[in-house]
């Protein structure tokens, strides 16, 4: 009996679009019904709940990459993998939130988030140079992203007032959530899957993935996020 693969290229690429349409929701969302399930500013709504998924799947394709790597490279991501679980139990029950109410907004922005975001950006780019390659790459983006997210929220809740308050807690939103997709991304390409999100690879992902193997036309194609195997050509074929 034949299992189908996951179609984790466009997990990936589902995620990304998922986030940059709750984004827009929630600044349309603003200007028109204002219901609380679609506000990001508020606790308990659909775009944090979104986030704490990101995060949750991203710690469970940094397990995933610690089994397949080994020596430092398996407890740096057991590292991720813990962050990324940290992250997502915030996303849903508001720990920071909650902290922040009871050390203060000014001394939270200035100084324990800015601090906090620092700490997992060293530890996110040492985990990155021990990686190495794609996954590597994608670690770094994602670190930038991070630090985008928290520069909006301290510039937001320290100076800005208004309308750029709320334009910048958007931004905030929408690449912490960008961050949790980063973080699955690298974490498959770390585990040493093939995530290939050109229009090509998804459809033949999604073909091999809804119906029989090769999409149903019986050429079984190679998955997207399949390892490649390296075969050297026979020297008859020249």
């Amino acid at each position: 009996m034949q299992t189908r693969r996951l179609p984790l290229a466009t997990g990936v690429v589902l995620c990304a679009l998922t986030s940059l349409t709750l984004s827009a929701a929630h600044l349309l969302n603003h200007a028109t019904v204002n219901h609380r399930l679609l506000d990001a500013d508020l606790e308990n709504n659909v775009p944090t709940w979104w986030s704490g998924v990101q995060f949750a799947a991203a710690a469970l394709a940094a397990l995933w990459a610690v089994g397949a790597v080994a020596g430092r490279r398996r407890v740096a991501w057991l590292g991720v993998a813990a962050l990324c679980t940290a992250l997502s139990l915030d996303e849903v029950a508001s720990l920071h939130e909650h902290a922040g109410r009871r050390l203060g907004a000014e001394t939270t922005l200035s100084l324990t988030q800015p601090l906090a975001a620092l700490a997992v950006a060293v530890g996110l780019l040492v985990v990155a140079r021990l990686t190495g390659g794609a996954a590597g790459r994608v670690l770094v983006l994602t670190t930038a992203v991070l630090l985008t997210s928290q520069t909006c929220a301290s510039v937001a809740g320290l100076f800005a007032t208004g309308r750029t308050t709320f334009l910048l807690e958007a931004a905030e939103d929408l690449t912490e959530s960008l961050t949790g997709c980063g973080l699955l991304l690298a974490g498959l390409l770390a585990a040493g899957r093939r995530v290939d999100v050109r229009p090509t690879a998804l459809r033949v992902e999604l073909l091999e993935w809804w119906g029989a193997p090769g999409g149903g036309d019986g050429r079984n194609p190679r998955p997207a996020h399949r390892r490649e195997s390296r075969v050297p050509a026979s020297s008859s074929s020249r």
